[in-house]
């Protein structure tokens, strides 16, 4: 039968063990990241119609390992709980459903850049900067107001199983959070899968 200090060995043998993957993680993600916007700022880069949304990937990456996981480690290191309505757990589900609902908003434009180039014969430069800028602007405005909701009461960000970080409450029943739920996906991942099937069947057409 375990003891006290068994469990208290355990427990801590997990938290150091978390917190050694995650160090790994963000070291590697930082810098990966970071040397893919400096290989993009290349010459032989820079004026492809794509490298923007590139970099906006990149950059979104960025900003969760920055502003996103060191919070979420250090709250869970220091024994602090993440429950639905604080502001760890709100800062949790906002900064990582932004960040990755901008970088499909980035991907699904990628797709409309590329099959304007190959099949409309646009230039691969960047002369239409306007439409980068744009497309830009948009995924992150898409990105912010699509998981603004549940901060202003429509639906709520709550704890995931693990108790590590927090996302949008999956599980709830009341019809505004049904509808935010329905919402959330559709416009989340069929919408943009939708878009990135049609751009791929007519550039490989």
């Amino acid at each position: 039968m375990p003891t006290n200090t068994d469990s208290s060995f355990n427990w801590q043998s997990m938290y150091l063990a978390y917190a050694i993957v995650m160090f790994l993680i963000l070291l590697v993600g930082f810098f990966g990241n970071l040397f893919t916007i400096i290989v993009l700022r290349q010459r032989e880069h820079r004026r492809k119609s794509i490298t923007p949304l590139m970099m906006n990937i990149a950059i979104a990456d960025l900003l969760i390992i920055v502003f996103g996981y060191p919070v979420i480690i250090s709250t869970n290191l220091n024994g602090k709980v993440m429950y639905a309505g604080s502001h760890y757990c709100n800062w949790s589900g906002f900064i990582n459903g932004m960040t990755g609902l901008t970088s499909i908003a980035s991907l699904t434009a990628m797709s409309g850049v590329v099959y304007q180039i190959v099949k409309r014969n646009t230039p691969n430069s960047n002369a239409s900067s306007r439409q980068s800028i744009i497309l830009i602007a948009g995924s992150w405005t898409y990105g912010f107001i699509t998981v603004l909701p549940p901060l202003v009461g429509w639906n709520r960000f709550v704890p995931g199983v693990a108790g590590f970080s927090c996302a949008p409450d999956w599980t709830a029943t009341d019809d505004a959070s049904l509808v935010y739920i329905v919402l959330l996906v559709t416009l989340g991942f069929f919408v943009p899968l939708t878009f990135i099937v049609i751009f791929h069947i007519l550039t490989y057409r």
